[in-house]
């Protein structure tokens, strides 16, 4: 078993599963998503993440960030 946590610029790492605030960014985002690589998550990417990052992209797009 091992843990997967997300270094944050301030405060303490975020574990997997958790979430956090953020403030709303001005011009410019970054966002990651990570999948394990594996068959099993083929439908999920697919399915989910694929139309995810496009309707995320277009969303930012329409409120002025890149």
């Amino acid at each position: 078993m091992f843990t997967v946590r997300c270094a944050a610029l301030s405060g303490p790492p975020v574990e997997a599963g958790n979430s956090v605030s953020v403030k709303v960014p001005k011009t410019s985002a970054d966002v990651v998503i990570v999948i394990e690589q594996d068959l099993k998550n083929s439908e999920i990417f697919k399915e989910l993440i694929a139309p995810l990052v496009s309707t995320l992209t277009n969303d930012l797009k329409t409120k002025g960030i890149t």
